[in-house]
């Protein structure tokens, strides 16, 4: 239904007023006694009570009316205000309310306007296309997490069928979601889902998000037990540099699937009572490209000052060193039972 021309006059009348007695609580002057004077100059039929708001603020602005004896003015001024949008509410005027809560939001009066957003909640408004609006107010003073545990008590006091819950639930998901806010998003969607089950479009995003977030989290759980493997690793083979070692060097042949095996010669750097750390020479990193942790290497004769071992040993790790002489070199840290018990018995 269309509103009538003269219906239309009173809600621009009332939003006019409403800004001017805005622009009069902050004590901007010039900005409500410009206001005050295009309501009284318009052409738009007033009330007599809006008559007589609009002439009594002029005359207070303009000094005359002994405006200096206006103890406690501002505290009066938004008791009518808040008057005002009642009475607005009750004949359910829609648009002053939203015009009002702009106005107040544009003037950096955040939660007034989350107020006069409320009240749309008990008219015949979405509650969906209010939730965006309070939100954007919220998150001029709070961070997102603050925001939506907000907006989400005003939907759950406020909003009582399930359905239009759900949607106001859902709407704010959005706004979390378009704020790359993906966890946050997902809980609103999971409470929404509950309130509509067979609502498509939460399905779609619930769906959207666990393609999107849900393989990235596993990602860095699974990185994170990577780290946590390769921690305890590290501190498993934490070696122990010997100032006289058991073992000097380590010969071995070794070749890949059925190219011609190679010869290596290794240093022994370090050892532990869990094996030994083989140093490669630049001149032998062919290794590398054959040798992977896991791998077995058959046949390596170890050589002490008064003893030769010939043993398999299990490759562990392969660690670049970032300190010491060595440093930028590469150590091949091996693990064979046999070892161990044989350098015991040395």
């Amino acid at each position: 239904m269309q509103p009538t021309p003269r219906g239309h006059q009173e809600r621009e009348v009332a939003t006019k007023l409403k800004e001017a007695e805005v622009y009069y609580s902050m004590g901007l002057v010039d900005e409500a006694k410009e206001a005050y004077r295009a309501i009284l100059s318009s052409d738009h039929q007033l009330t007599s009570d809006q008559r007589a708001i609009a002439e009594q603020r002029l005359r207070e602005l303009e000094g005359k009316d002994g405006g200096e004896e206006q103890a406690g003015e501002e505290l009066e001024l938004a008791n009518e205000l808040i008057l005002t949008t009642e009475c607005l509410a009750s004949e359910g005027n829609i648009q002053a309310i939203l015009d009002g809560a702009f106005a107040l939001r544009e003037l950096g009066l955040y939660e007034e306007a989350v107020n006069e957003y409320v009240k749309l909640f008990s008219l015949d408004y979405a509650p969906e296309q209010v939730v965006p609006e309070i939100c954007k107010c919220l998150l001029k003073s709070f961070p997102p997490a603050k925001a939506k545990e907000a907006v989400s008590r005003i939907i759950d006091e406020y909003v009582s069928e399930r359905e239009s819950k759900a949607k106001a639930k859902f709407r704010l998901g959005l706004e979390m979601e378009r704020m790359n806010k993906l966890e946050y998003a997902m809980e609103l969607y999971q409470e929404a889902a509950l309130l509509a089950p067979e609502d498509s479009r939460i399905k779609e995003r619930i769906e959207h998000i666990t393609k999107k977030h849900v393989p990235k989290k596993e990602k860095v759980r699974q990185d994170m037990i990577k780290k946590i493997r390769e921690a305890k690793e590290r501190r498993k083979w934490e070696r122990i540099n010997a100032r006289i070692p058991e073992f000097v060097f380590v010969e071995f042949e070794i070749g890949k699937d059925t190219t011609t095996p190679q010869q290596f010669k290794l240093q022994v750097a370090n050892y532990s009572k869990y094996g030994l750390g083989l140093l490669v020479p630049e001149n032998q990193k062919k290794l590398l490209e054959i040798v992977r942790p896991g791998d077995k290497i058959k046949d390596v004769t170890f050589f002490a000052k008064w003893a030769v071992i010939r043993v398999d040993v299990l490759v562990r790790h392969i660690t670049k060193l970032d300190s010491g002489p060595h440093k930028g070199q590469y150590v091949i840290g091996v693990e064979s039972e046999e070892i161990i018990e044989s350098s015991a018995g040395l």
